[in-house]
């Protein structure tokens, strides 16, 4: 069972819903997915920036499934598969991910992986929205946030695309190629984003 400490928890019994944008289904995983969970974190040119190995066979794909259900179970880590609508063979692009969810705080983090064959389509910028509509609507959060390794520019323009602000570097955050990685820190705030609408 979640932890009571998760207000609305039990929103969740029954498992993720399902989100929809223009061009996106984001769904939760299922068994039928692992081969192509295993060909999206397969991708050398993605996992670069990702800071994990590879999967390499379907055993070690359902096992990573099993790790965002303990998650789930938690309410501390929200990840959906991203499947592009335009293509009609329901292909794995990559994932969305929502996680350290604090309901007292009203706060979440925010972050996303594509296979490098899907990039520059704008479905990492459409998924961020997705998720950003998301914790702000369903998960009452007031503030998202995400992390993004400085050099990563292509993750830069996603956010601040979707609306995010640049508010600090945050010094050996992250461990990664054997080495301590800096992070830079991303925002957005409910009233911005409501803003941004507006405009």
């Amino acid at each position: 069972m979640p932890d009571p400490f998760f207000e609305g928890a039990d929103d969740y019994e029954t498992g993720l819903p399902t989100l929809r944008t223009a061009r996106l289904q984001l769904r939760p995983l299922t068994p039928a997915d692992d081969p192509q969970i295993v060909d999206v974190f397969s991708d050398e040119r993605s996992l670069e920036t990702w800071f994990r190995p590879p999967l390499a066979s379907v055993d070690q794909a359902r096992a990573y499934r099993d790790t965002l259900q303990e998650g789930f179970g938690r309410r501390s880590l929200f990840i959906w598969g991203v499947f592009p609508t335009e293509e009609a063979d329901g292909t794995l692009a990559g994932i969305g991910i929502l996680t350290r969810w604090s309901p007292v705080h009203r706060r979440i983090d925010l972050g996303y992986y594509f296979a490098s064959h899907y990039w520059g389509r704008g479905y990492a910028t459409e998924t961020a929205r997705g998720l950003v509509d998301f914790s702000f609507g369903s998960l009452g959060c007031h503030r998202v946030e995400a992390e993004v390794v400085p050099g990563n520019d292509a993750s830069v323009r996603v956010l601040e695309r979707a609306g995010f602000v640049r508010e600090a570097l945050l010094k050996e955050r992250l461990w990664g190629d054997d080495a301590p990685q800096d992070s830079m820190l991303f925002r957005l705030l409910r009233t911005e984003s409501q803003t941004a609408a507006a405009s």
